[in-house]
């Protein structure tokens, strides 16, 4: 085999390497385990009047059942809100806890609160939860109509795009995927023509289909004085309290 021959044969294999590197596709899967404990921390900032929320949750898998459905409790360990450089307890906020049943592929069945208050829908404005039944290829898009309102007669139009894969690293403590969801739902009580707009960055664990971490915007949003509004949020998941000091109590 003359140089010129080695060259291109060497080319047509990293031709080859790439094209399955391209082609390969990956599947979420949520896997639910009893006795799981999750905690994550939640920065909401509405727009209208500069005030941020800040809401500290711990997620409790309470009951895994044979069909694959599971109950996971969020209870409120804190809920502030920010203003002025003033920190201030949400009223009724902390203490509350939220019972969600998911399907086998972790869908949201339905959810229930104790406590008072209406810390779900706030909890539910920035936990976005992303569910693929199916595998997936970089850059490939799925798009799904999910009905919302009491009734159900209200379409939301979800379009959910697979970005790629974050190595596991400083940053990252396993492999994540990563997702760019967009979501375009009708407003309940308001004019047809009044959307509710959401974009974010989903990353989910590639192990487990947990979510990870989660930022976007949302806009559309009805205010009690009239018009709309405009929110920024943030998730990140850390680890629950005594995680590490047990972990480091293991031997070597």
């Amino acid at each position: 085999m003359n140089r010129t021959t080695a060259v291109l044969a060497f080319g047509f294999l990293l031709c080859l390497v790439s094209l399955a590197r391209a082609q390969e596709t990956y599947t979420l899967k949520r896997v639910f385990k009893q006795g799981e404990t999750d905690r994550y921390t939640t920065v909401i900032k509405f727009e209208q009047n500069a005030t941020e929320a800040v809401m500290v949750t711990t997620d409790v898998t309470r009951e895994v059942k044979e069909d694959g459905t599971a109950v996971v409790a969020t209870t409120v360990d804190s809920l502030v809100l920010r203003a002025r450089g003033a920190e201030m307890p949400f009223p009724g906020g902390s203490g509350q806890v939220v019972f969600t049943t998911y399907d086998a592929n972790g869908k949201l069945v339905k959810q229930d609160s104790i406590g008072g208050g209406g810390v779900n829908q706030l909890l539910n404005i920035a936990r976005p939860s992303v569910v693929v039944q199916r595998p997936m290829k970089v850059g490939e898009t799925v798009k799904e109509e999910v009905p919302i309102g009491p009734d159900k007669t209200l379409k939301a139009v979800v379009t959910i795009t697979f970005q790629g894969v974050d190595k596991k690293g400083a940053e990252f403590p396993e492999d994540c995927l990563r997702y760019k969801v967009v979501t375009e739902s009708p407003v309940l009580g308001a004019p047809s023509n009044v959307k509710n707009k959401s974009e974010m960055t989903v990353r989910m664990l590639l192990s487990s289909g947990k979510l990870f971490s989660a930022e976007g915007t949302m806009e559309g949003i009805p205010i009690p004085t009239g018009g709309t509004t405009r929110i920024t949020y943030k998730v990140t998941r850390t680890e629950p309290q005594g995680a590490s000091s047990e972990r480091s109590k293991q031997p070597k």
